[in-house]
């Protein structure tokens, strides 16, 4: 949703519908590049993926731990995926260690970071198809390879 100044903003309620992502990041050392990128990919998600893909989860919430010099979250690509029945929605953590941003261009870790979010998605998928949830997975597909498309390939307006 945009405000009055034309800035988009997610507010609580939000969180759970489509595919959401949040971030925390390993201390303050991180450039400003991967922080811009991650918030540039959460708010592609907000766009393009708000939509429930299920009857019966409304949406998948992402949490994207990025290693710093502070803290280290010991992990990479996806780990801890829950699903939580009450509130219609599942969940999974995504872990980029500093060896796999520390000197990668902003181009390859875009497309890192799109690889581990649909590697994310697709083990949500799986666990969903395993507890016997259908999930319409084309347009759950088709609608992140919009958010990829134009998270890999196009510039954000204030780089151009």
């Amino acid at each position: 949703m945009q405000n009055a100044g034309g800035e988009t903003h997610i507010s609580e309620s939000d969180w759970r519908r489509g595919i959401s992502l949040a971030a925390e990041f390993g201390g303050q050392t991180i450039p400003p590049r991967i922080i811009s990128d991650v918030t540039r990919l959460r708010l592609l998600l907000f766009q393009f993926c708000n939509r429930s893909y299920s009857k019966d989860v409304l949406g998948f919430a992402f949490a994207v731990r990025v290693d710093g010099e502070l803290k280290q979250y010991h992990f990479e690509g996806t780990d801890r995926v829950k699903r939580s029945k009450k509130q219609q929605y599942i969940q999974a953590d995504i872990g980029i260690p500093l060896e796999r941003w520390r000197g990668l261009s902003q181009n390859d870790f875009r497309r890192s970071l799109c690889v581990l979010v649909k590697g994310a998605l697709e083990a949500c998928v799986d666990r969903l198809k395993k507890d016997g949830v259908r999930v319409d997975e084309d347009q759950l597909r088709g609608d992140f390879a919009k958010v990829q498309a134009r998270f890999i390939d196009e510039l954000p307006p204030a780089l151009q």
